[in-house]
């Protein structure tokens, strides 16, 4: 998945944070109706990404592998 603003995405009109992205991450998985916990793999800023996901969704998320990843986040997830 290409996170708005990243790649060749346009960036929307919103001011962007990594609660944004894990939430049109999650939306965009439960308009694909999936029922199974999912497996998350995020690199650099998606990693970050996929562990506010799982901190924010824990019944939805069933692993999560994470790559160059700033480990700074908020204690609040922990």
């Amino acid at each position: 998945m290409d996170l708005s603003g990243f790649g060749r995405s346009m960036a929307p009109e919103v001011p962007l944070s990594l609660d944004f992205f894990a939430d049109a991450a999650i939306a965009y998985v439960e308009s694909l109706k999936w029922q199974a916990e999912i497996d998350l793999i995020g690199h650099s800023y998606g990693g970050e990404v996929a562990l506010v996901m799982s901190a924010r969704h824990p019944e939805k998320i069933r692993k999560v592998a994470v790559c160059g990843t700033n480990h700074g986040l908020s204690l609040q997830f922990w």
